[in-house]
């Protein structure tokens, strides 16, 4: 079977909502870094060749993961699973039934608007556009969405570098205790532990004279491992949050990026984070350029806004469009 070589941390059945006058094919694509625009083709824009693949490494080190598995896992269903996430393409493949899924259930609700748009909107502001069951579909794919891009492996690769550097830092500051430790001597080798004792009591090794790196492969390994895991504890938080379904009415289009789902931190408070479990966090997913998806935190709606509390559809105005699009801007990696 012939392997994808082209793969897409944005759906292409997503970016096609957004296809331009020039092409059936093409989208208008501004590159912050060049500060350029231009038309390019969907199959070109937020994707990577073999993104979601688990890396080349040599037949030792496939089989030393191999045996590994082998050990730990004693389902065999379950076994033969993890050994085809490792040996195939299975990422690829489950995130292309999860899109297609989700394809539908997102034409599904602008179906609905649409059929009702020659009415005035405010008449349906408490009509279920987004169905119980849409919701249960959306939260596990707007929290991949999150998961699946490449800001999230640039945060993991950020994570190890300071958590190395942290640890590195933490044997420096407490050299006495590392030089008592026999298992660390054993795996460094006599030889090596002595002159990492040396270089740190004689200042020549300090906290500012090493960098951390961190390996390309560890990277796409660590995320391709939580990628899913990660997901599906952000859908079961945002599951049981407010849904609206945001219509623009202005001539502006919402834009969306290569980073789609925004979080918005509506509280100015020091023990309020930007987390998806965070009081006041709203998160925002355009799914067109006329329409998009608000998810808010509800206790934060009962204190400040609660007359959205019994919406379920928000008209913008050119204001609204234009805050949620800088959003947007403010979240694009590239």
């Amino acid at each position: 079977m012939k392997k994808v070589k082209r793969q897409h941390y944005v759906p292409q059945f997503y970016l096609k909502r957004w296809l331009n006058d020039i092409s059936d094919s093409q989208i208008w694509v501004y590159d912050k870094n060049l500060k350029k625009s231009f038309s390019n083709s969907v199959q070109s824009v937020a994707s990577s060749n073999y993104f979601y693949d688990f890396p080349d490494v040599s037949q030792e080190q496939m089989d030393q993961m191999c045996e590994k598995i082998e050990e730990t896992i004693k389902d065999e269903t379950e076994k033969a699973k993890v050994l085809e996430y490792i040996t195939g393409q299975l990422y690829e493949k489950s995130l292309s039934e999860i899109e297609a899924i989700n394809s539908e259930v997102i034409k599904g609700i602008i179906k609905r608007v649409e059929d009702v748009r020659a009415l005035p909107l405010d008449y349906f502001i408490k009509h279920q556009f987004i169905k119980i069951e849409d919701i249960v579909e959306l939260s596990f794919f707007i929290a991949l969405q999150h998961t699946r891009t490449t800001e999230t492996r640039i945060v993991f690769e950020q994570f190890t570098q300071q958590f190395g550097k942290h640890l590195a830092g933490t044997m420096i500051d407490n050299i006495d205790k590392i030089e008592q430790d026999e298992e660390l001597k054993k795996k460094l080798g006599e030889d090596s532990f002595k002159e990492y004792i040396e270089s740190v009591r004689s200042g020549k090794f300090g906290k500012d004279s090493f960098s951390v790196s961190v390996d390309e492969k560890y990277t796409k390994i660590q995320h391709l491992r939580m990628m899913f895991d990660i997901a599906e504890d952000i859908e079961n938080i945002i599951m049981y949050y407010k849904w609206i379904f945001c219509v623009n009415n202005s001539e502006i289009p919402f834009f969306t990026c290569d980073n789609p789902v925004v979080k918005k931190a509506n509280l100015n408070h020091i023990l309020y984070s930007n987390g998806f479990n965070s009081k006041g966090i709203e998160i925002y997913y355009p799914i067109s350029p006329k329409y998009s998806i608000c998810i808010i935190e509800p206790s934060y709606l009962e204190q400040k806004a609660p007359d959205l509390l019994d919406r379920t559809i928000w008209n913008f105005s050119k204001e609204n469009v234009i805050h949620y699009n800088d959003l947007i801007v403010k979240n694009t990696t590239s």
